[in-house]
């Protein structure tokens, strides 16, 4: 076995820029921060009996249409991705840097087919929303 040179020894140097990996963990702040809102509000709004959303909540049937649940769901997927960015771009953690670009694009893929569906039951969705009205 080959001794170890300086060059193999950690140097403590970084893989990816300065600039790069900080300006990567400011937006993710914001996305946390983001994420973290949307929680507390739909929290808030899911408590509060008099407002806009316990109307809105009485005309929909289904708990998977509340708006405040919805809030809720969608807040804490935001608070946790961008959880999983913070701390792998501060870390330069690989695992928690794939699992954010994984669900990056997953989220990408899922837009593109909601966007499909969209434009092509688009004559049907206006016939159901113009129906209940």
């Amino acid at each position: 076995m080959a001794p170890r040179s300086d060059e193999d020894e950690d140097s403590g140097e970084s893989e990816v820029g300065c600039c790069t990996k900080y300006s990567i963990f400011v937006f993710n702040v914001l996305f946390f921060l983001v994420g973290f809102s949307m929680v507390a509000l739909g929290t808030y709004a899911k408590v509060d009996n008099d407002g806009i959303y316990n109307k809105m909540r009485q005309n929909t049937s289904a708990i998977a249409m509340d708006p405040t649940i919805i809030a809720i769901l969608v807040g804490i997927v935001i608070f946790i991705i961008g959880f999983c960015g913070c701390l792998g771009s501060l870390r330069e953690n690989t695992i928690l840097l794939t699992i954010y670009a994984y669900v990056l694009i997953f989220i990408l893929i899922v837009e593109f087919i909601a966007v499909g569906v969209i434009y092509f039951y688009k004559d049907a969705a206006v016939d159901a929303i113009s129906n209940e009205r």
